[in-house]
């Protein structure tokens, strides 16, 4: 029995070991996907959910990172900038800023899921409520494993 006991403790150590792994790649690959997407952002035509053709290539390089990574789930979030709503709906759910950063979500994940990508995609629009990288409007992305 002791045999056994210790055959599934070193089982669940190596299950543990596998799974740090690939959190750790995981890690990676999200920090090089925000790192691309802080320098080329994903382009899209003004006031507008069309991808623009910058912003399709940056698109089809997210792709290729994502399918070379063992997740399960990627959050997308929207960013925009409301400089020009001043007015106290600004980033509420029917402020068209808003609006705006949903539709292009569902744009990114049609075109990740014509890339190819395997992956379950969320997407939350945030509007101007949690800028990134100052008041550009940018679309951000968060790996998950099954465990999260």
């Amino acid at each position: 029995q002791w045999a056994a006991e210790m055959r599934e403790r070193e089982r669940r150590e190596e299950e543990l070991r596998e799974q740090e792994k690939r959190l750790k790649v995981m890690q990676n690959i999200e920090d090089q996907i925000t790192e691309y997407v802080a320098k080329n952002q994903i382009e899209f035509a003004p006031g507008k959910s069309e991808i623009l053709p910058a912003g399709k290539i940056v698109v089809k390089k997210i792709a290729e990172l994502l399918k070379a990574v063992p997740t399960d789930r990627v959050e997308i979030g929207g960013h925009t900038n409301c400089l020009a709503e001043t007015t106290k709906e600004a980033c509420e759910p029917t402020c068209r800023f808003l609006t705006i950063a949903n539709a292009r979500i569902r744009s990114v994940v049609e075109m990740l899921k014509a890339e190819g990508c395997p992956n379950e995609f969320n997407g939350q629009g945030f509007g101007c409520k949690h800028p990134k990288f100052g008041a550009q409007r940018l679309v951000s992305f968060k790996l998950f494993a099954h465990s999260q």
